[in-house]
């Protein structure tokens, strides 16, 4: 449908088809919401648009113009919010709410400009769609030809993070016609667990949530758990809409009387009183109380060495399930590689690391403190993370006493310096306790949404982002010649010292190790020198923000591999962000209110329409694509001219019929006939890793190479080894070790030296509801309503004589921001929170914007090298 006649569908269209226009044999088939009305007394259409932030929830939204202007945003009302009904689905929160003040924004951005003067002065001048799309085709082609396609970077972005373009669209496919581009791994979100489930769980660890594989469960398996762990998950603040995550979770904790424990330093909107308890841990000590857990557990258990079985058969279960939990069973398979090794008939991929194997560091002996001396009991665990030792043993009690225990954690836990840790930890928990792959239990990840398993409107964007696979844009085209991956926490790193980046000193996959010879490890070769982000805003989002302007701020001569500094900065976006500012030319995209786009909404599927026209000369980022692989001279990306709204029914084809489409998703057609949006039944997911963990016998087998949990990695000993990765020395045994380990970092609660400097506190940031990361900062409504305040607590506000709004200096040893001070009992004590992803704001020698990152430091963590957001230690002081 064209926008224009969209815009007079008359109000008796309002009425909801009986036919369900979706191609599915189902008893039970999508059924549509509704279609776009008009109001013809108060002269009010509306169209469904749909919140595309990245808060994984992606709201349907009703845009109500007139005259041609957004009045108002409303949320859909259609269904209900029972379980029992199987069409549950999201309704809007106030952040999809604020879309008007996004669309209308002073800092929208409206024109094509060019940088002026030197990067992050924010001067710019306007120039035509022509001359950008030939400045950037001639830089990037001249850094293609002088320094190859390793030296492309496409940026970090998700402020349209659901829409189907910016994150896995038509960009990727065009970098790669070209030959290819730097596609970092690593999310910012969580980095560290993505290093952890594979290590612990092996490669092949899957389910839908989140587009990550974690093998987690759902939200709702909580229904069928006795006792709930949770170190972190915060679903009512992260995930607040109605219908949503958040809901799923108070609706189950409703139905269900269940213990729920809290951990997390902050007393969050998840808990009001839902908890049973929480626990105001230290943060990045959650590895501590873990270990101590352990202990607990281990003892109860009743370990006979010399048998080396467990008067409990859960133990007894563990020690087959897990790799590395006693002396005689990581003995007796360290044997069986050496003789695999001797024979030549190599069956286990850890046969390799069979010399870095030390039997004697096994869990077992670890936690009991066998070799050391030094037991891990809840007395040594208490004073490190601030849970008394009493506390602690009721915890493992409960687990121990509980039939189906739920084990479950946020991800802002892992955003710590040794945050691969923690989490090997958590995901070997619930294996110890034989409370995983069954009714009620988690792996100890993030749960899954509810509606992303069977039921969950599935759209295989991943088919659109791959030139070899012939689909929506015509043709097929050489797979990408960059193999290599660099760590998405070195992109601005790898502007300076990228050239001589490896796998061993930096974590840059796919490049060849020399296992013998270091020196001959191979070399990225060269600097990233031309960067493109599309809907992100790295410069506020990354660590250490001074840092990353210092990088930015270099102007290298064009085509010098080694020489550090972008050779051009490009920005595709709606706002003029604090990144848009350090570019060489920004872009001004359309909003999700004026453009065509086809998104998934857990169990709910949307086909928006444009409500607006473009605002000033904006343009769908497609459509200068296309623009811009003319320029390239590149065959095969786009029939010429063809649009957003093309591409988009182009892809709803594909999402039907398509190699990996899902048949029982309606047309756009039966969209544009009978409703907009339209939910699919829902059907609770499986159980997280049940196959794996159910195999006949009671036998377990998963993707790592020795099939087992993990718990002890052979890769991780031979990574910690002298002959492995290179050692950091900033962090403790260089931050990796074979086992799951509680490691002090530097700017941990125990940094003397940060203390005698004055950083007193520790620093977590945290999701606000006021925004996602940082996409809908710019709304003042939503700036009044969740107010940007550091949280101290009331102890800690008395000895430094501060009252709840005064406004106070925060300091680290990489800036200082300008904050009020909230004061409350909801933080621990020696623990400060400020919600992440304020705009950064210079003001002489502090930021008043109130940005975290301007507090962070820029140094990755030892394996995943990824962000330690959470280690951060400040002063602070009345402003």
């Amino acid at each position: 449908m064209k926008r224009r006649d969209f815009l007079k569908v008359s109000a008796a269209s309002a009425a909801v088809a009986s036919v369900t226009g979706c191609s599915s044999d189902s008893a039970e088939p999508a059924k549509p919401i509704e279609q776009p009305i008009t109001d013809p007394i108060a002269g009010e259409s509306h169209a469904w648009a749909q919140c595309q932030s990245n808060c994984w929830a992606w709201c349907p939204l009703k845009v109500i113009t007139k005259d041609g202007k957004i009045i108002r945003i409303e949320p859909h009302t259609e269904g209900d919010d029972n379980f029992d009904s199987g069409f549950i689905h999201n309704k809007a929160c106030a952040k999809g709410l604020m879309l008007k003040e996004l669309v209308y924004s002073p800092e929208r951005l409206t024109k094509p400009l060019k940088r002026v003067g030197k990067r992050g002065e924010g001067k710019f001048e306007e120039i035509s769609w022509e001359q950008a799309a030939s400045e950037i085709a001639q830089s990037l082609r001249s850094t293609i030809d002088s320094c190859g396609n390793r030296a492309v970077m496409l940026g970090n972005g998700s402020g349209a993070a659901h829409s189907s373009y910016p994150i896995m669209g038509p960009h990727v496919r065009l970098m790669n016609l070209l030959g290819g581009f730097q596609k970092t791994y690593g999310y910012y979100s969580a980095c560290m667990k993505e290093q952890a489930i594979p290590y612990t769980f092996g490669p092949s660890t899957k389910n839908l949530a989140y587009g990550q594989g974690t093998g987690s469960s759902s939200v709702t398996e909580m229904k069928h758990s006795d006792y709930i762990l949770s170190f972190g998950y915060n679903p009512l603040e992260m995930f607040m809409t109605g219908g949503g995550e958040g809901h799923h979770f108070a609706q189950t904790l409703e139905s269900n009387d269940i213990k729920f424990v809290y951990v997390d330093p902050r007393y969050t909107d998840t808990c009001l009183g839902r908890e049973d308890d929480w626990l105001g841990i230290r943060p990045g000590t959650d590895g501590a109380l873990i270990e101590a857990i352990f202990h607990q557990v281990l003892v109860a258990y009743g370990y006979d060495s010399e048998t080396n079985t467990f008067a409990d058969k859960r133990g007894n279960w563990a020690n087959t399930a897990i790799l590395g939990l006693t002396n005689k069973s990581l003995e007796e398979y360290k044997t069986k590689l050496e003789l695999e090794l001797e024979s030549g008939e190599i069956t286990d991929g850890n046969a390799q690391y069979a010399e870095h194997i030390e039997p004697e560091d096994n869990l077992y002996d670890y936690i009991m403190g066998t070799f050391t001396g030094k037991a891990k009991t809840p007395e040594w665990a208490a004073p490190i993370c601030g849970v008394p030792a009493g506390k602690i043993r009721e915890v493992a009690q409960d687990l121990l006493s509980a039939d189906a225990p739920f084990i479950c954690s946020g991800q802002g836990i892992q955003r710590n310096a040794c945050g691969e840790q923690v989490m090997r930890a958590i995901y070997t928990l619930p294996v110890l306790l034989n409370a995983i792959g069954r009714r009620g239990t988690n792996n100890g990840d993030l749960p899954m949404v509810a509606a992303a398993g069977p039921g969950a409107a599935m759209i295989p964007m991943a088919f659109w982002s791959d030139p070899t696979v012939p689909g929506f844009i015509g043709g097929t085209a050489p797979a990408s010649v960059v193999k290599a991956k660099i760590p998405t926490y070195k992109t601005f790193e790898a502007m300076v010292r990228g050239h001589e980046m490896t796998e061993r000193s930096d974590g840059v996959l796919g490049m060849t190790v020399d296992s013998d010879t270091p020196e001959n490890d191979e070399k990225y070769g060269t600097n990233i020198k031309f960067l493109m982000t599309i809907a992100g805003n790295t410069v506020n989002q990354h660590g250490d923000i001074e840092e990353v302007k210092k990088v930015l701020s270099l102007e290298p001569t064009p085509g010098q591999k080694e020489e550090p500094g972008l050779d051009m900065h490009v920005v595709i976006d709606t706002q003029m962000t604090p990144t848009a500012q350090w570019a060489d030319i920004v872009l001004p995209d359309t909003t999700w209110t004026e453009r065509y786009d086809y998104i998934a909404s857990d169990n709910t599927t949307v086909y928006t329409v444009p409500s607006i026209e473009p605002i000033g000369d904006s343009k769908p980022v497609f459509e200068f694509l296309v623009m811009l692989a003319e320029e390239m001279g590149v065959t095969g990306f786009a029939t010429k001219g063809l649009t957003q709204e093309a591409m988009t029914k182009t892809f709803i084809d594909e999402a039907v019929n398509g190699p990996m489409g899902d048949p029982t998703l309606p047309h756009w057609s039966d969209h544009e006939e009978h409703g907009y949006v339209f939910t699919h039944k829902f059907e609770e997911p499986s159980i997280g890793m049940e196959k794996e963990f159910n195999q006949r016998g009671g036998g377990v087998k998963l993707s790592t190479p020795s099939t087992l949990v993990e718990a002890y990695s052979p890769r991780l000993a031979w990574i910690a080894s002298d002959k492995g990765w290179d050692k950091d020395e900033e962090y403790v045994d260089g931050g990796v070790t074979a086992l799951p380990k509680y490691l002090r970092t530097w700017e941990d609660f125990e940094d003397q030296d940060a203390i005698d400097e004055g950083f007193e506190f520790q620093l977590v940031n945290y999701h606000t509801k006021g925004r996602a990361h940082s996409t809908f900062h710019n709304c003042p409504t939503l700036r009044k309503v969740y107010e940007d305040a550091i949280w101290i607590n009331p102890y800690d506000a008395n000895n430094l004589g501060i009252i709840s709004g005064e406004m106070v200096d925060v300091a680290s040893p990489r800036g200082t921001i300008e904050v009020p001070a909230k004061v409350t009992t909801r933080i621990a004590m020696g623990v400060v929170a400020i919600g992440q992803g304020a705009w950064h704001k210079k003001l002489g020698n502090k930021d008043v914007g109130g940005c975290a990152n301007t507090l962070t430091r820029q140094k990755p963590t030892p394996l995943a090298k990824g962000n330690p957001m959470n280690s951060v230690r400040v002063r602070i002081t009345k402003a």
